[in-house]
């Protein structure tokens, strides 16, 4: 929570926000909060500076060659990240022609000012899940859970998904391939229940 504050404070300029959540916590420990007087009630508070990220990677259902960008739905912080951060870099479901946005302005969600790269990543969302577009794959997010319980198990679990894998291509044929990617496809569009039904 304290980080989105910190976005969403910076996106309007204003570089610290005061709030009384994390005091006495131990949060101070381990980041740049302050605590403040309030100069008109006198009430302590915690400073919670504005945010510049270094870099932001923000995976989008489409954007054009120069970084223009459209998330369909809810979108979050994507935004307020994309104007904070120092380096956007946009994967993308698909790579659309600018006319994409030309013929409907209002499909920018991210404008390519902001962006220093764009990659096209189908399924670039894995394991988590795509609006509209595939389910996140529980199964794998399960596996790595269980995994994490200790720090011989994860090393193993990273050395099969993330150090021996050649690329982001190779990591999805390890957690299923195109068969898994069609159904977490399908639990979306909810035609694994028609298809179900169907076998009946």
């Amino acid at each position: 929570m304290e980080h989105l504050l910190g976005e969403q404070k910076l996106q309007q300029w204003v570089f610290l926000l005061p709030a009384r959540s994390i005091l006495g916590t131990d949060t101070f420990k381990y980041s740049a909060a302050k605590e403040i007087t309030c100069p008109f009630s006198g009430k302590t508070y915690a400073a919670i500076p504005a945010l510049y990220p270094d870099i932001v990677f923000i995976h989008v259902h489409a954007a054009d060659i120069y970084g223009n960008s459209f998330i369909r739905g809810t979108t979050l912080v994507d935004v307020e990240l994309a104007e904070a951060s120092k380096k956007v870099i946009i994967t993308t479901e698909k790579l659309v022609p600018t006319e994409f946005f030309r013929d409907d302005p209002l499909k920018t969600t991210i404008h390519f000012y902001l962006v220093d790269a764009v990659v096209e990543v189908p399924f670039g969302a894995h394991p988590g899940g795509m609006p509209y577009e595939y389910h996140m794959d529980v199964d794998f997010l399960r596996e790595m859970l269980k995994a994490a319980e200790n720090e011989s198990s994860y090393n193993a679990f990273l050395e099969k998904y993330i150090y021996n894998v050649k690329d982001f291509n190779g990591f999805l044929e390890m957690t299923g391939g195109i068969e898994k990617l069609r159904k977490l496809r399908h639990k979306v569009l909810h035609l694994d229940v028609r298809e179900e039904a169907g076998n009946e």
